[in-house]
This record gives C-alpha cells, sequence and structure tokens, in this order.
C-alpha cells in the first residue's frame, strides 16, 4: 500500500513539474497544491492504512472470535456429539441387553415349551405305546378259562352202587340202561320228559322202592325260565322225598352240549343257570340223603362250556357210553364222600 501511494506522489510531482515548466504557473501555488495534496494522499494512505490495519485486526479478531467460539462449539458440539454418542451407546447397550434378555427369555420359553410339547408328546406317545401294548395284549392274549373242579376218580364200592341205582329222567339218563350201564328193570328214563312232566316215574320209583336213585333231567326246560324249572323241580323233588322217606336221592345236574350240535336253543347259559338253581334248590332241603351231583362238570370240556368231545353222540347232545362210565366212577365218589353205603345200608336193614 505505502509503495502505491509513493508512486501516486512521484507520479503528481512529475506531473506538477511538467505543468509549470510549460504554462508557467506559480511555484507557490503549485507547492501549497501539491502540499495539500501529500498531505491529502498522506492523510489518505494513513486513514486507509489505519483503516486496513483496523479492519484486518477486527478480521482478526473476529476470525479468532470465530474460530474461538466455533472451535468451542465445535468442542460443545463435539462434546455433545460425544454425549449423545454415549446415550446412544448406553440406549443401544441397554436396547441390546434388554433384546438378548427377550431373546433370552423366549428362547428359554420356547425351549421350555418345545421341552413341554416334547415331554407331552412322549408322554402321549408313552400312553399310546402302553395303550396298544394292552389293547395287543388283550387282542392277542386269550383270558384263561376258569379251572374246572372235576371229580376224579372212582370208589371201591361202584359196583355196589351200580347194583342199587334206580334212574329217572330224559333220553340221556335213559343211556345208562341203554348201554347196559344198568339194568333195564332199574330205569324209568324216557325221551322227552322234563321236570314238570316227570311226576309219573315217582310211582313208578315208589313201586320199586330203591335204596339209592338218580334223578337226570333238564334238557327239555330249556324253554322255561330258570325260576319256573327251580319250581317244577322243586315239586318233583318233595313227592319223590314222600314217596321214598329213607332212599338216598341223588340229583344229577343237566349235562352240557358239545360246541357243535343239533340243538342251538339249548344255549350253554341256561343249561348253567338251570344247574346253579338246582343245586341252590337241593341245598335248601337241608335234607342228608339228598346230594347234588354235578354231573356237568365229568363231561365239560376245559373251557367250562361244552363238553368234551369224547363224551359227545353224534348230534352233540346226547352221550357217548364212555361218558356213562365217567359219569358212574364220579357218581361212586361223592356218595362215598357223603356217606352214601352206610346210608343205603341202613334203609336196607330198616333202620
Amino acid at each position: 500500500m505505502k509503495k502505491r501511494i509513493a508512486a501516486a506522489v512521484l507520479s503528481l510531482c512529475l506531473c506538477l513539474n511538467i505543468t509549470a515548466c510549460g504554462e508557467n504557473i506559480s511555484s507557490d501555488s503549485t507547492a501549497a497544491t501539491t502540499a495539500t495534496t501529500v498531505t491529502d494522499a498522506e492523510s489518505t494512505a494513513q486513514t486507509t492504512s489505519e483503516t486496513t490495519v483496523t479492519t484486518t485486526e477486527e478480521t482478526t479478531t473476529t476470525t479468532e472470535e470465530t474460530t474461538t467460539t466455533t472451535t468451542e462449539e465445535t468442542t460443545t458440539t463435539t462434546e455433545a456429539t460425544t454425549t449423545t454418542t454415549a446415550s446412544s451407546e448406553t440406549t443401544t447397550t441397554a436396547s441390546s441387553e434388554q433384546t438378548q434378555s427377550q431373546i433370552q427369555t423366549q428362547t428359554e420359553a420356547s425351549t421350555s415349551k418345545v421341552s413341554g410339547e416334547s415331554d407331552n408328546s412322549s408322554s402321549e406317545s408313552a400312553v399310546t405305546n402302553a395303550s396298544t401294548t394292552a389293547q395287543t395284549t388283550k387282542a392277542t392274549t386269550k383270558k384263561p378259562a376258569p379251572k374246572v373242579e372235576r371229580i376224579t376218580g372212582s370208589s371201591p364200592n361202584l359196583a355196589f352202587y351200580k347194583q342199587r341205582l334206580f334212574v329217572m329222567g330224559d333220553s340221556v339218563a335213559s343211556g345208562y340202561a341203554a348201554y347196559g350201564r344198568i339194568s333195564y328193570e332199574n330205569s324209568v328214563a324216557k325221551v322227552n320228559v322234563s321236570s314238570r312232566t316227570a311226576g309219573y316215574q315217582v310211582s313208578l320209583a315208589k313201586a320199586k322202592n330203591p335204596s339209592l336213585v338218580l334223578t337226570s333231567m333238564g334238557m327239555n326246560d330249556w324253554g322255561i325260565s330258570t325260576a319256573s324249572f327251580a319250581a317244577a323241580y322243586k315239586t318233583l323233588l318233595q313227592n319223590l322225598r314222600k314217596a321214598l322217606p329213607k332212599s338216598v336221592i341223588l340229583v344229577g345236574a343237566i349235562t352240557p352240549t358239545a360246541a357243535v350240535n343239533q340243538y342251538p336253543h339249548v344255549k350253554p347259559a341256561i343249561v348253567k343257570s338251570h344247574n346253579a338253581a338246582l343245586k341252590k334248590l337241593v341245598s335248601d332241603f337241608h335234607d342228608d340223603k339228598m346230594i347234588y351231583f354235578d354231573a356237568y362238570s365229568v363231561v365239560v370240556g376245559n373251557d367250562g362250556v361244552y363238553m368234551q368231545q369224547k363224551y359227545a353222540a353224534f348230534d352233540g347232545l346226547h352221550l357217548q357210553p364212555g361218558a356213562y362210565d365217567a359219569l358212574l366212577n364220579a357218581m361212586s365218589v361223592v356218595l362215598d364222600r357223603n356217606g352214601g353205603k352206610d346210608k343205603i345200608t341202613a334203609k336196607e336193614s330198616g333202620a
């Protein structure tokens, strides 16, 4: 700037000198003017310099203040940013921790649920398997048949009993005489006889006056209720006891049918029901000379329902000859158990 001012002054002087020489202007006036001009120029230069300096200083100050302020603001902003960042990090950390906690909780819940479902599934599977096993076992394992209490063996008094036996009853009972196990004179058993129609046989028995009587019927009573059967049989026994007050009376059970037979109307359940009632009936008489003989158990199979095939005749209802041998052997055992021989002897001796 000062160089520019000096150049301007020098240029001005040169101009003034040239003018003074050419036009003959007064040197005092020119000097004064020059002085004034210089003064003005110097003043202008000083002002310009001061202004420039001042402006520069102000600019510097402003710049410094601005820079400082900006720096401070930047610092503050940076700190704020740092704080925000820290807060953000804290928030992020907290959020992350919360998220992790939620994920862990959900995972545990899910695991627990899956485990529970797995346990439930396992339990249900175990129950299903157990149930399936039980059903399979039930389906493949037959229920064991009830044990049949059979009368086995024979008695040395068998011949004694056979010689005195008198038989009443139906066609099944008639086999004792038909197959020669007893004499015909000692049997009045006939076909189609039932507990309701056997009354006439009581008279025949009374006329014979045997010491030992077997009543064997019931196969023709399948069409009546057990109560009616028991009532009719009770009347028959009461009349028989009156006719033969001292005789030993064997009340024989109804024998079962074979699994395959020609009489489908004779149901095993009916036979069993009638026999149970008959056994109770004999017990209710309280007569020590009236004995229930379980002929059913002698010829029934191991299933406790149907007759053994070896004892069944062609029709599945009547008996083979060997069945009567088995029945007589069992009969002799039962009589021995109940003092049969002594009671028979007592009756025959007139005691």
